[in-house]
């Protein structure tokens, strides 16, 4: 993997992080991913990949047989389905803070595994909420990530489609600001 042209914040996140990389071609935003998935593994850290089913097969491809059955195999990499996780925490359309604490809080204990490892996390599920039309529940569980980072020491990667915003500026600013980095596409 040459990272040379990969910016630091995707490969080596600090603790806390909160990225997010606004996309309109998609294998970027995979070729991101699998850079962030690999040196993520690389000094046995863990990662979890919360993603669309689309993308989880492609990130699959992708990593092929990079190690990637003995990072399963010891919990240090995971990979959820977002509309899986979703339905765990969302009541009524909106999210609630105890079950998304109680839901996220239970993988990154699986990733854990009794150990003091670096953890990051890459997750779709504020983008698939954006593209239901449901920006408040969107930047609320931004919200809820921001604390969960700050209070665990995780960093995480969001990735959206720029098609979800469709002219909402206003949502794209906030949901900018939620991020303590913007990735170029």
């Amino acid at each position: 993997m040459d990272t040379a042209i990969v910016p630091r914040t995707l490969t080596r996140p600090r603790p806390a992080e909160h990225l997010v990389q606004l996309y309109e071609d998609e294998s970027r935003l995979m070729r991101a991913l699998e850079w962030f998935v690999l040196s993520g593994l690389e000094f046995d850290g863990a990662v979890i990949v919360i993603g669309t089913d689309e993308h989880l097969a492609e990130l699959d491809r992708r990593l092929g047989h990079r190690g990637m059955d003995i990072a399963r195999r010891e919990g240090r990499y995971i990979a959820l389905r977002a509309e899986e996780v979703l339905d765990k925490f969302m009541v009524h359309g909106w999210p609630n803070s105890k079950l998304f604490d109680a839901a996220i809080c239970a993988v990154l204990e699986r990733a854990k595994n009794n150990r003091d490892r670096p953890i990051r996390a890459f997750g779709e599920m504020v983008a698939i909420l954006m593209a239901r039309g449901n920006p408040e529940a969107t930047l609320r569980l931004e919200q809820l990530w921001n604390a969960l980072l700050q209070r665990e020491g995780i960093s995480l990667f969001c990735g959206y489609p720029r098609s979800v915003f469709k002219g909402d500026a206003s949502t794209l600013r906030l949901v900018c600001e939620s991020h303590s980095h913007v990735l170029p596409d």
